[in-house]
């Protein structure tokens, strides 16, 4: 009988106190849960194929603000500067660790020029169609993108103007000298 007193009396208590807390839910500890925060952004154009372009986050809803872009480790500044066009994702996290998270577009400032538009062509005409540096050839994906162009601009020179790459005939080596000779930009 002893016995049987003891354990009602702890299953008494056990049951009062998950009674207790039944009716005393703990309190919502998710400091972010009741806050607004918002961020935007001032988008400086890059120049095409240079990282020249930038972000500024501004942050509203709390103080104390750190802030990220992409993967990288937050700074106290709002600034991230040497940005290429592309999408970024920019971050703002508070003094509590709150953050917010928007999408951002840095666009180039500049249209191809004419001595570009003329490599571009022949690039598609003599790597691309020949594979030599498309997506199904064995050479390096160096061409595939305008800016890989631009980068390898003298590159391409001396492999097919002043070497024996490609097999261009005189015209199509003044398009890649000429486009050099202006600068070898995207803009030209």
């Amino acid at each position: 009988m002893k016995k049987i007193i003891i354990t009602l009396t702890i299953v008494s208590m056990t049951f009062f106190a998950c009674k207790d807390k039944a009716k005393d839910p703990e309190p919502n500890t998710d400091k972010c849960a009741t806050k607004t925060l918002a961020i935007n952004a001032d988008v400086t154009k890059s120049t095409p194929c240079k990282s020249d372009g930038s972000i500024t986050i501004t942050a509203t809803g709390n103080t104390n603000f750190t802030y990220s872009i992409g993967s990288a480790a937050f700074q106290a500044s709002n600034v991230f500067p040497n940005l290429l066009k592309g999408e970024y994702s920019i971050t703002a996290k508070d003094a509590d660790g709150c953050t917010a998270t928007k999408k951002i577009m840095v666009e180039d400032n500049g249209t191809a020029g004419s001595n570009f538009m003329a490599v571009k062509a022949l690039v598609a005409l003599k790597c691309n169609t020949a594979n030599c540096h498309g997506t199904g050839g064995s050479a390096p994906k160096i061409f595939t993108t305008d800016c890989g162009i631009v980068s390898k601009g003298q590159k391409m020179k001396e492999l097919s103007v002043d070497g024996s790459m490609g097999s261009l005939n005189a015209g199509q080596k003044a398009v890649i000298t000429d486009w050099l000779a202006a600068g070898g930009k995207f803009t030209d």
